[in-house]
Parts: C-alpha cells; structure tokens; sequence
C-alpha cells in the first residue's frame, strides 16, 4: 500500500496523487491480489456467470481484472464485456497499454476515464455488476479527513445503485463495512478474505461485500436542489454565487480536487469543477446575505 501522503500535499483521494505515483510505479495491487479473493468469487459463480456488463471502479494498474476476466473456470462463454474505469488519466493509459501489450486482439475489454462520484453517462441500469477493490475506501478517507461532509462515499454507493440493473451485483472490498450506506440499495453477504493455503494469518484482512441490487428504480445520485449560479473567475480568486436563496437552513462549502461543492442543509446543492486552487478548503470564504451565498475561492498565485 502507498503511503498515505505523498509529500507533495496530494493524499490517495486526489487524482494528482495517483498520476505522480503512477509515474514511479507502473505495477500495483492494493492490498489483495485476485488469487486471495478468488474462491468467493468461485462460491458465486452460478450468480456472475449470468453478467455479460461488467464495470471495474478503481482499475488502477494492478492485474486484478485481467486475472478476473479471464478466469475460465468463473465464466461461461464469450459474450462478457468489461470496462475498466479510473478518474487518473494516466493510469488508464498506462493499463490499457499493457492490457493491449498482452491481448492484441481483445475487443470486448475497453478503458474509460471518469470519476466514481459522477459516472452518469455510462448509463442508468445498464450494468450486470461492478466491481470496486478499495477505491470506496480512498474516497472514504477524504471524508475522514473533511468530517462528516461531504460524503462522498456514500454519494458513491448511490451512482453504483443507479448504474445496476435490478438484480445486478456490486462486488465491495473494504476494510469497512458500509453497511449503513449499503442497506437501502442492496441486499448484503459479507464474505471474510481467508489467507491463502500455507499462507500464515497476519491479522486483520479486508472484507469482501457481495451485494445484490434490490428491486426498483434507479436511485437518483444527483442533486435534487438546484439553485441559479453565476461563476466568475479573476485574477486572483473565483467567485460562485447563489441567487434566489429562500430557506433557513444553513449552507457549507467544501474545496478539495479542484471541486467546489455547496450543501443547503444536508442536501448537496451545487458542485462545480474550478481551476487549480492554491490553497485549502478551510481557506475558501462564503457569506449569505437575502437571498444571495457568494463563495470566494483564492487561485493559485501567477507565476508560481
């Protein structure tokens, strides 16, 4: 596992952690290879089998999915496709490369750039099962280290839900259970990682989630409270204001990742993407006044 922070004020919640990292390390499990997950993955296979859309959350450059993927004894037949999918840029390149380097002629595999906070143009159930090995916990730890908002692992949960067909699978491997965040989506098996055969225990492992979409409608992730918004950006700060603001209840900002999100109570009103920012959340400065909140965000100093 990397470090926790890499020196350079990026932490593993932050793409630019994971570009630089990638740029040293070109190969890397997190924690648990495929061969140690691998027989819950053959006690479920009558149930994966039967997915034909498989999306990958998190692919990093490790080589969980290709041993996944073409695991002969977990599948049936050749009409499965998957995509892998990673918010770093240069991670995909780097996968997709030796994904290609190794399978010239594979087409069912594709590779895709995005953020697990926001994955709606791949589809509103259009998916059989997703997998995520630990990028729920590195979002998990940006909230951990922001408080209790914003939650962005549950905002997670909620886009995985709504890009799964009813009776899709969710595959989860986490240090943590979830299970809060899991309950009003998904019916829950947790699974406990065995050491491998003549592989001593070292204490505590991670736990692996097989979960089951329940019935119902997608659940809708995005914001459900949607105010009019102005973005000015100068020389030396951005300024996002909200107009026609009529409620009591209290507003809170959070800047992290180049993202600016606004919450109207509990619920998330607002998120913008912004230039790079020179300083943290805690500096950003907001102040109601009627019906207006302006938000100012300091930018990066020209120059430096």
């Amino acid at each position: 596992m990397p470090p926790p922070d890499s020196g350079g004020g990026e932490h593993i919640w932050d793409e630019g952690y994971w570009t630089k990292y990638y740029e040293e390390v070109q190969d890397f499990d997190w924690l648990v290879p495929y061969d140690r997950v691998r027989p819950i993955f053959l006690v479920n296979r009558k149930q994966i089998r039967k997915c034909r859309r498989l999306l990958h959350v998190g692919c990093g450059t490790s080589e969980f999915s290709t041993k996944w993927f073409y695991d002969a004894a977990l599948w049936a037949g050749e009409g499965r496709r998957l995509t892998n999918l990673d918010f770093s840029h240069h991670c995909v390149q780097l996968v997709q490369s030796k994904w290609l380097d190794q399978y010239p002629d594979e087409r069912r595999v594709e590779f895709a750039t995005a953020n697990a906070l926001d994955m709606r143009h791949l589809g509103d159930q259009n998916w059989d099962l997703v997998l995520d090995k630990f990028a729920l916990d590195a979002i998990a730890a940006r909230d951990a280290a922001h408080g209790a908002r914003p939650d962005d692992a549950g905002r997670c949960i909620l886009e995985v839900a709504s890009l799964l067909s009813p009776g899709g699978i969710y595959i989860l491997i986490s240090w943590s259970s979830r299970a809060e965040l899991l309950a009003p989506y998904f019916e829950v098996e947790t699974c406990g990682i065995p050491p491998l055969p003549g592989e001593p225990n070292k204490g505590a492992l991670p736990t692996l989630h097989f979960c089951r979409r329940l019935a119902g409608p997608a659940p809708s992730p995005r914001p459900v409270e949607e105010f009019p918004v102005s973005v000015e950006t100068g020389p030396e700060a951005v300024v996002v204001t909200l107009s026609g603001v009529k409620s009591p209840e209290p507003f809170a900002v959070d800047v992290s990742n180049q993202t600016l999100v606004i919450f109207h109570g509990e619920r998330e009103a607002h998120r913008i993407a912004l230039p790079k920012l020179a300083t943290e959340a805690a500096q950003a400065k907001f102040f109601r006044k009627r019906s207006q909140l302006r938000v100012t965000i300091p930018l990066e100093a020209s120059g430096s």
